[in-house]
């Protein structure tokens, strides 16, 4: 039933109006997939680039005006005679708040890898109620016990082991800091503070130092981190950080 168009109404007060489009909004998920949101209070759509990546776009009055059209007949709401939706009221939908549009839910952004919540450990792609995180990647998680025993560590200790084995670290120390920096990816999200930063040191060009921070996020994110173009100047150091914070990317290298 989710999937058949709704006949919503339209009259004079902006009550109705914002009611029906509360309704149409919330058909529009139900038959696209959830992608309308409330984002510090404004309308969101998640949409993907010419690459497939998942980006937040805000709405526009013609865009939204698309949305409340797509899966709702619009009636005049005493005549029940088919009427055509305006952009001036398409216009005074955009700038209602989450209040008036229940169904809307809020975003809190997006989020690649795995998500740690009450309900247990999620790679699920899409929107997540508990955290209001979107997820834009998606694999399978096996079963993890509650408590784990001590094969269920040793069976994971291996699985480090053979993802990082073929790189020559210096101690085993520095291997462990390598699992170190894969848990502090996955669990970012859950530390209130700052975390460390992860430096590669290596003694001969070539040894594979962007490849292991490449593994380390692929491991704990599910996508292949690209690493940023080094430069001398401090200025366009800052430029880089500062786009990298403003995109709210979770790993840089």
């Amino acid at each position: 039933e989710s999937s058949l168009p709704i006949t919503v109404s339209v009259g004079p007060s902006s009550r109705t109006l914002l009611e029906s489009a509360n309704a149409a909004i919330l058909a529009y998920n139900r038959r696209n997939g959830e992608s309308v949101f409330f984002q510090d209070s404004s309308l969101v759509e998640v949409i993907k680039d010419s690459s497939g990546t998942p980006l937040i776009r805000e709405l526009t009055a013609d865009r939204l005006l698309s949305i409340l059209t797509r899966n709702a007949y619009w009636v005049d709401y005493q005549t029940d005679k088919d009427v055509k939706l305006s952009l001036p009221q398409a216009r005074m939908v955009l700038t209602s708040t989450p209040a008036e549009l229940p169904a809307v839910r809020n975003l809190s952004g997006l989020y690649t890898g795995v998500l740690f919540t009450e309900s247990g450990i999620s790679a699920e792609p899409g929107y997540h109620e508990e955290t209001g995180l979107y997820l834009t990647n998606g694999y399978a998680v096996p079963q993890v016990p509650g408590v784990p025993s001590a094969e269920d560590i040793s069976a994971a200790r291996a699985l480090f082991a053979d993802l990082f084995g073929e790189f020559r670290f210096a101690s085993p120390v520095d291997f462990e800091n390598t699992v170190l920096a894969v848990l502090t990816l996955i669990f970012r999200r859950m530390i209130a503070g700052p975390v460390p930063i992860w430096v590669v040191d290596k003694n001969v060009s070539g040894a594979g130092g962007t490849l292991l921070c490449q593994t380390a996020g692929t491991a704990a994110l599910g996508v292949v981190p690209q690493p940023n173009r080094t430069t001398a100047s401090s200025e366009e150091m800052e430029k880089q950080i500062t786009s990298a914070i403003v995109h709210g990317r979770p790993f840089v290298i």
